[in-house]
């Protein structure tokens, strides 16, 4: 009885053997493709972790940038507890409990970035220091006072002042003894306003009661940064109240003992308490920033988990909008780190299936006499799979063992480099089965001409399908992304949609070029026959006949392109940076806030102050009686403000010059966004100003809006003559060399309520942004990997084109061909592939940021109002011919030191290598 073989032993038999046999053979190549796929592994596992590297280092940046007001504030509803006690001994006690409890009651998302919580109370009172002067005093406690640095200079902390008797026990005639209220001032503040220890400042108070603070220390801070002394203004430095009437404004420090004195003293409706809970921005990574802000929102929405005994708090804080920031800018680089990422892994898996088609082509021979001697398909591809599945698992390990010592600590993100690793492990195989399946199919050609030309016009027309089929998905993909924007999803990081454009865009190229070229071939050969030498005719001949030109055109020309685009898109966001400080800031110094008088007069009068223009602008003032559009209403000093603008901002086009002053009486001149012409045309134009609506007389656009903002500009002095009641300025733009300087010398910091920003020092703020050089280093950084890339995949062309041009090379030998002419052959050869990569590639790099538009995200990362087209960048170009040039001079050099070794005897005795 016939036993039957067992199929799967028939087909596994021997692989083993076959395997190490092979491996052996060809180490070189098993090295050099080894040597490879870690190189690509290293790359594709170690960029996602530099990204979320610099993703976190951007979050905690944000964070501390916004200092303590990104903290979480829980405003107390009242500073006395439900039992309604007016005096409480025990109020500080009190107050610090309501902090742990709240503390405990944050919610998970929360707690980890909140750290311990700090108590304040702040009681606001007049204060008269000397007989017909008043200060405006802010009586001032926090939890963490005892751990405060501060050295007495004069005296000692506040203690408690007797407690005053009930009214009832009061004989007749008998009256209320002064409510005292010990306190201690800062050295500087004492100095300033002449105050001792010692010294009783009556409180002004519309009560019979009579109310005294007694200064009974007198302090210097060990830490003048300490954030716990922003708990209110001046309690270091006098500084001023904001409106009409302005007096000095100073803090005065409170203790445990003395606070329950300031509550039963000052009037409730003066009292603020709050909890303060600091961010800690150590440790925060910014994958948890969605969430964090989601439940800051919830809170803030619902705050009655934080319940305490005095109610339910108020929760304020500006880190939901931080996060919000953070994650619009985030996205916008998401956008551009993954297209270049995934360009890196995707050309990095094209260089891998080069090398695999090498070895195939490498044992062409081997395989083809194997499948003619009864070998299966499945033998030939397992036997082959036996040695790339355990190299790519190898070069996978070794990689990662590479990565792990970029950026510890992050998490890893494994698919990049396990694509990597299939397209190492299925490249060869998957080669060598088709190559050994076509050697015999079985199938026989039709005898008759017609029947074989009509299978092979059948053929082509597939292939011309699938060919359209590419370039109209490209081109599909390519509009979507651009109609689409900037994917607006914090809870997706890959937009594959935008990742794939690129490489759909580089594919179609090729199949333009792999059908552009062999007539342009055909042509160049032609014109060859016309020349004298052999060189022109031999290359042309072989560029012609060349095939298998598809999968090293399409890495090639993937590479290039993204060589080109993180180039251009780095550029764009070094000069975007620039742009926005201009748009951003508007001047070298600009001032925000309730202006004191006569700053603007002082300021342009000051020495290398080339111009200041003050202005008001309010936001949300209603265009047109019962139309509902919002608009915002800036109102300038357009005569100053106009070469400031001019100097700063390449939106401005001079329009401010047609606010030029105007006949008395005439409605006040006004520009508008483009946006409100239609309603200009149709109904006219007035805006709210406060008394009442205002006509406009429309006399131009202006582009100085941010994005989705309609904005109208008005000169500030014709439109306060109108009749409004927005008069006083809240903006002061200040320019010339010596701006910063002058305003240094106006000590602003110590006025309430205003904000300086700096253009030079708004820019290096974002320069040093961890989030921002992180992405310009990493678009650099994948400029020069991709640009390895392809000459690796250009030497690749060039060893596996190799045995073919050296029969070629070996019979022209006998005919008396030297070095230097086989050496320009091979070049000849190889340069129309190169040039129509370059071509194909550059093309595509120098239009990608703008088929792209907002899809890419440029404005979110430089902070620009409004974006412009990204900059093509010449060095990237320049980068990327180089290393054409480069790669295809050492191939060919490399090569020709190779052949060298042949002798000629070889050659004339074997006739080919």
């Amino acid at each position: 009885m016939t036993t039957r073989p067992n199929p799967f032993a028939t087909t596994t038999a021997g692989a083993l053997l076959v395997v190490r046999r092979r491996a052996r053979a060809d180490r070189g190549l098993v090295l050099g493709s080894l040597l490879l796929v870690v190189v690509t592994c290293f790359l594709a596992l170690s960029g996602p972790r530099l990204l979320a590297s610099a993703v976190d280092a951007g979050a905690r940046d944000a964070v501390e940038r916004a200092g303590t007001g990104a903290d979480l504030v829980a405003e107390l509803p009242s500073t006395v507890t439900t039992a309604g006690i007016r005096y409480q001994a025990d109020a500080a006690s009190l107050l610090r409990a309501a902090g742990h409890d709240m503390s405990d009651a944050l919610p998970h998302e929360i707690a980890p970035v909140a750290g311990a919580p700090v108590t304040g109370f702040v009681a606001d009172a007049r204060l008269l220091t000397h007989p017909g002067s008043a200060v405006a005093a802010g009586l001032a406690w926090w939890s963490t006072l005892a751990d405060t640095g501060m050295t007495w200079v004069e005296g000692a902390g506040p203690g408690p002042s007797p407690v005053l008797p009930d009214r009832s026990d009061l004989g007749p005639g008998e009256e209320m003894p002064t409510q005292l209220v010990e306190v201690a001032i800062s050295r500087d503040n004492a100095e300033s306003l002449e105050l001792h220890v010692g010294d009783h400042l009556p409180m002004l108070r519309g009560s019979s009661q009579t109310v005294e603070a007694v200064v009974v220390g007198i302090f210097e801070p060990s830490d003048t940064t300490d954030p716990v002394w922003d708990v209110t203004t001046g309690l270091l430095r006098a500084g001023t109240t904001a409106g009409t009437q302005v007096i000095p404004r100073v803090g005065l420090v409170l203790s445990d003992t003395s606070l329950p004195d300031a509550i039963a003293a000052t009037a409730s409706e003066t009292q603020r308490a709050w909890v303060r809970f600091p961010v800690v921005a150590d440790g925060f990574a910014g994958a948890e920033a969605p969430a964090l802000a989601n439940a800051l929102s919830r809170v803030a929405a619902d705050p009655s988990p934080l319940l305490t005994s005095y109610g339910v708090p108020g929760i304020r804080t500006e880190l939901t909008t931080v996060l919000a920031e953070y994650g619009e800018r985030l996205r916008g680089v998401y956008a551009q780190a993954y297209l270049v990422l995934t360009g890196v892994v995707a050309v990095g898996a094209l260089s891998l299936l080069l090398a695999g088609r090498l070895v195939v082509e490498r044992r062409r021979q081997v395989l083809a006499a194997e499948r003619a001697r009864g070998a299966s398909v499945a033998w030939v591809a397992l036997t082959l799979a036996g040695e790339s599945v355990p190299l790519a698992a190898l070069g996978l390990g070794l990689g990662a063992l590479a990565a792990s010592a970029v950026a510890p600590g992050t998490a890893w993100v494994w698919g990049p480099g396990v694509a990597v690793a299939v397209a190492a492990s299925l490249a060869v195989p998957v080669g060598g089965a088709l190559l050994v399946a076509r050697a015999w199919t079985g199938r026989q050609l039709p005898a008759n001409k017609r029947d074989r030309e009509r299978l092979a016009n059948r053929e082509r027309g597939r292939r011309l399908v699938a060919e359209a089929g590419v370039v109209v998905l490209a081109l599909g993909a390519a509009a979507a992304v651009r109609g689409r924007g900037l994917l607006q999803s914090q809870t997706q990081q890959v937009d594959l949609l935008l990742v794939a454009t690129p490489a759909l865009l580089a594919a179609a190229g090729t199949v333009v070029v792999v059908r552009a070229l062999p007539p342009v071939m055909r042509l160049v050969g032609g014109l060859t026959t016309r020349s004298r030498g052999i060189v022109p005719v031999v290359a042309a001949a072989r560029a012609a006949r060349s095939h298998g030109t598809g999968l090293p055109l399409l890495s090639l020309a993937i590479s290039l392109a993204l060589v080109v685009f993180s180039g251009s898109v780095a550029a764009s966001v070094a000069e975007g940076q620039v742009r926005a400080a201009d748009q951003r800031v508007g001047a070298d110094v600009r001032i925000d806030g309730t202006l004191p008088d006569g700053l603007a007069a002082q300021l342009r009068a000051a020495p290398g102050v080339d111009a200041a223009a003050a202005g008001l602008r309010t936001p949300g003032r209603t265009f047109n009686l019962n139309s509902g559009q919002k608009v915002t209403l800036l109102a300038v000093e357009a005569a100053e403000l106009d070469p400031i603008l001019a100097r700063h901002d390449e939106r401005y086009a001079g329009e401010l010059q047609q606010l030029a002053p105007q006949d008395p009486g005439a409605a006040p001149r006004a520009l508008v966004s483009p946006g409100l012409l239609d309603a200009v045309h149709s109904i006219g134009a007035s805006v709210f100003g406060g008394n009442g609506f205002i006509d406009l007389d429309v006399v131009g656009t202006t582009d100085l809006a941010a994005a989705g903002e309609q904005l109208v500009i008005v000169d500030l002095d014709v439109f306060a003559a109108a009749g409004t009641d927005l008069t006083v300025p809240d903006m002061l733009w200040v320019d010339g060399p010596g701006a910063v300087d002058a305003v240094d010398a106006a000590q602003l910091d110590d006025e309430a309520g205003l904000t300086v920003s700096d253009r030079e020092q708004w820019l290096a703020d974002i320069h040093a942004s961890p989030l921002t050089t992180g992405m310009l280093d990493l678009l650099r950084v994948a400029a020069v990997v991709l640009a390895l890339l392809a000459s690796v995949a250009l030497a690749l062309t060039v060893v596996a084109t190799a045995p073919e041009r050296g029969r070629t090379l070996s019979a022209l030998r006998t005919l008396g061909l030297d070095g230097r002419l086989a050496r320009r052959i091979t070049i000849g050869e190889l340069l129309p592939l190169s040039l129509a990569a370059l071509v194909a590639g550059g093309a595509i790099g120098i239009g990608l940021p703008r088929v792209l538009g907002d899809a890419l995200g440029l404005g979110s990362l430089t902070g620009e109002l409004r974006a412009a087209p990204a900059t093509f960048s010449a060095t990237s170009l320049a980068l990327a011919t180089g290393a054409m040039l480069l790669a295809l001079v050492v191939s060919v050099g490399v090569e020709a030191v190779v052949r060298r070794r042949d002798r000629l005897g070889d050659v004339l005795r074997v006739g080919e290598r």
